[in-house]
């Protein structure tokens, strides 16, 4: 696996002989046959899935002419919460349509809503409410307990919707997750 530390001697990326690291910097398609080199990995951070930041510095020879290609690569991953919601193992995109079991007048069926913590920072601000137009009294949402203020990455809460149908026919309601991720 990759470490820090200075590597010397390299030759070009997945042609290197063995014992000798890779290097290979092309751009728009255009690289080298013969590559030497060497580079410094100072910064490397990883979480338990995935590369949090990320520095080096290069210097490569291209076919044996000068001047040399020098460098400087730097990465950090931009903290950002992410909500995964789901239901009978199944994830549901932003504006998903979830069907019930049918029921009859004085029935009920119901779906259990899974919401996770997906991204690399807590997920805050988390409230669920049902649009009120449409048949939303026909809908009700039933929490065993209140939803957290802050999901950690990787931990979840689960919450029930019961459908009571007042009349025949199909029946709709919009339901809201709100969250402190940006994009859903």
């Amino acid at each position: 696996g990759m470490q820090t530390g200075t590597f010397t001697d390299a030759q070009r990326y997945q042609f290197e002989a063995p014992g000798h690291p890779g290097l290979s910097v092309a751009f728009n398609q255009w690289g080298c046959n013969t590559v030497t080199g060497g580079f410094t990995i100072n910064e490397l951070r990883f979480d338990n899935t995935a590369l949090l930041g990320f520095s080096a510095t290069f210097e490569q020879h291209c076919d044996g002419y000068l001047p040399a290609l020098r460098g400087t690569l730097r990465y950090e991953r931009v903290p950002a919460p992410d909500i995964t919601v789901a239901t009978a193992g199944t994830t549901l995109q932003s504006g998903a349509t979830v069907n019930f079991e049918p029921a009859f007048l004085g029935g009920w069926s119901s779906r259990v809503i899974r919401i996770e913590s997906t991204g690399n920072v807590d997920l805050t601000g988390l409230e669920v409410t049902k649009d009120p137009a449409g048949a939303a009294d026909d809908f009700r949402i039933t929490l065993s307990a209140p939803l957290p203020g802050t999901l950690a990455r990787g931990q979840y809460a689960s919450f029930i919707v019961y459908f009571y149908p007042s009349a025949f026919g199909q029946r709709e309601v919009t339901l809201r997750i709100a969250s402190s991720d940006p994009d859903e």
